[in-house]
C-alpha cells in the first residue's frame, strides 16, 4: 500500500473512531450511568465516579501495554516518556481540581463534579492510547 493511501486511511479511521466514540457508549460509561441512576446521596455519586475512574485506569494500563508491545524500540522510549509526562500532567491537574472544587467552591454538590472531572482526564488518556493502538492494527 502506498504511503499516501496509508495516511489517508489513518486520517479517515481517526475521524470515524472519534465519531464512533462520541455515539457508542463504552461499557464503563454504561455502568457509570446505571450506578448514577441509583445514587441518591452525594457520597454514592462520588463512589460511582471513583469506580468508573478505576475502571478507566485499568483500560488505560491495558492499552498502554498493548501499544507498548506493538512499537519498535525507539518508539517505545517515546511512549514511555510521553506517559511519564502525562502522569505529571494528571497529578498537577488533579491538584488543581481539588483546589478548585474542594477549597475554592463551597458545598457538597461540587464533590461529584470533582470526581467526574478527574475521571474524564483518565478516560481521555485511555481512549487516546486505545486509538493509537488500533491505528497500528489497521496498518498491519
Amino acid at each position: 500500500m502506498s504511503s499516501m493511501k496509508r495516511i489517508l486511511l489513518a486520517v479517515v479511521f481517526s475521524s470515524f473512531t472519534s465519531v464512533i466514540f462520541a455515539q457508542i457508549k463504552h461499557p464503563i460509561d454504561k455502568e457509570l450511568d446505571l450506578c448514577l441512576e441509583e445514587a441518591t446521596p452525594t457520597a454514592a455519586a462520588i463512589e460511582c465516579m471513583t469506580k468508573a475512574s478505576e475502571a478507566w485506569d485499568k483500560e488505560l494500563n491495558k492499552y498502554y501495554q498493548l501499544y507498548l508491545a506493538a512499537l519498535n524500540e525507539e518508539n517505545k522510549e517515546t511512549l514511555k516518556e510521553a506517559q511519564r509526562q502525562w502522569i505529571v500532567y494528571r497529578d498537577k491537574e488533579f491538584s488543581l481540581i481539588d483546589a478548585h472544587y474542594y477549597n475554592q467552591l463551597e458545598g457538597t454538590m461540587w464533590r461529584p463534579i470533582a470526581a467526574g472531572t478527574r475521571m474524564r482526564i483518565v478516560k481521555s488518556r485511555a481512549l487516546e492510547l486505545q486509538n493509537y493502538y488500533e491505528e497500528l492494527e489497521i496498518e498491519e
